[in-house]
């Protein structure tokens, strides 16, 4: 993660942000798909390996090194630069319940089917909502960002 982390951030610096959120959205999607694809794909060497959960890490790290740093960027057009701190702890806190709530909602779908399929689907229905967020509304957003705040 290290090794790539400024090779990515150099790359898609030079992107749109709209562009780069909607990789990194789709990579997080994918990785959780790969899991399920364990379940959909007929028997043999696939589902008795450990790759769908490697590239499960793999993916989920590439999509965080696009998502994340981008997503810190965009704190301080939504902040007073006097509440920055106020905001980055709202975006972690916002974030890490977020984190415990659907991991009790994705739970008992683990309880209600234990093949993992249905955990494995609704986990990447949620980055994939959010990439289609991005593409379609994210040119409204991005531009509204760009314009100076109305007093």
């Amino acid at each position: 993660m290290i090794v790539l982390q400024l090779p990515i951030a150099r790359l898609t610096r030079h992107w749109p942000p709209q562009r780069t959120l909607v990789l990194g959205f789709l990579l997080l999607a994918l990785a959780f798909v790969l899991p399920a694809l364990r379940h959909e794909l007929p028997g043999g060497w696939w589902q008795d390996t450990w790759l769908p959960y490697a590239g499960l890490m793999l993916l989920l790290m590439l999509g965080q090194m696009c998502v994340q740093p981008l997503a810190l960027s965009l704190v301080p057009h939504f902040a007073a630069h006097q509440q920055l701190p106020l905001h980055y702890g709202a975006l972690a806190s916002v974030a890490g319940c977020i984190v415990l709530a659907s991991n009790v909602w994705l739970g008992r779908l683990f309880d209600l089917d234990s093949s993992g399929r249905l955990f494995w689907q609704a986990s990447a229905a949620f980055p994939l909502a959010s990439a289609l967020f991005f593409l379609l509304g994210g040119n409204r957003l991005f531009r509204q960002m760009e314009q100076p705040p109305q007093s």
